[in-house]
């Protein structure tokens, strides 16, 4: 397959003084093309579903991880009838916006915007993003779109490709300051968006599954409140990380 990588300016990372500035490893395949990076994994295909543009597109959407990326991928797909591209079109640039249920707590907290090249915490709608750039090659983000092909060009249509990966280190540590909800060992793929296009619904919190970051041990829960005294909050990541030692003593009285 041709592949025609979006090549937009890479802006540079605005990482504030927390930021993680090296990794131990680097992402594998992310070039926006579905490759043998994701042999074995079953996409979840989500089919032609009411749209207000009327657009004649569904979506396979990959999720995986090693132990130290999360990684999404997102294809438009051209369907029967589809006489305008909308495949291609939709894909054009390769947005697709990726909401992370990072405490699996049933609500999104994370955001992956990919084609404006940020990401930000969900609760304050992203008020505040963090520019990383499209593509995005870390150390927060790695993001690499490929915008298929047309269908007046040989071996099209081709619908778009999206390929993102996460350091669980950003996950489980926020080093970018953003204020989201703290992953431990796991986090839910909820919503997955592609210039508008729901690929999901508010209805699921995990419509792309839930993701263990492999090796991972998990320390908690908490059970009594001397555990949470004298820095002992800070130990626990199950079945969430603690603000402080009071979120942490509060979860053992309450249970939240």
């Amino acid at each position: 397959m041709k592949k025609r990588l979006t090549m937009l300016t890479l802006v540079a990372g605005m990482m504030m003084a927390g930021s993680v500035q090296a990794l131990a490893a680097t992402p594998v395949g992310v070039d926006g093309v579905i490759g043998a990076e994701w042999t074995g994994v079953t996409p979840t295909f989500v089919p032609i579903g009411p749209d207000p543009g009327a657009m004649l597109v569904a979506f396979n959407v990959y999720v995986r991880a090693d132990a130290s990326f999360l990684y999404v991928a997102a294809q438009a797909l051209p369907a029967a009838g589809d006489q305008w591209d909308d495949a291609f079109n939709l894909g054009l640039g390769s947005s697709a916006n990726i909401y992370l249920n990072t405490d699996l707590s049933n609500g999104s907290d994370l955001i992956i915007e990919a084609l404006s090249g940020d990401y930000c915490a969900a609760f304050d709608d992203c008020a505040a993003p963090i520019i990383i750039g499209d593509p995005a090659t870390g150390p927060s983000v790695w993001s690499v779109g490929n915008p298929g092909l047309p269908s007046s060009e040989i071996g099209g249509p081709v619908g778009g490709v999206r390929e993102i990966a996460i350091p669980w280190t950003v996950l489980q540590t926020d080093p970018d300051s953003l204020g989201f909800a703290k992953a431990a060992c796991s986090t839910q793929v909820r919503t997955i968006q592609a210039f508008g296009y729901n690929f999901s619904g508010s209805q699921f919190f995990d419509r792309f599954g839930t993701v263990s970051q492999p090796g991972c041990g998990g320390v908690g829960p908490p059970t009594t409140k001397d555990q949470c005294k004298k820095d002992g909050w800070k130990t626990f990541n199950v079945p969430r990380t603690f603000k402080n030692q009071g979120d942490c003593i509060q979860f053992v009285n309450t249970g939240k």
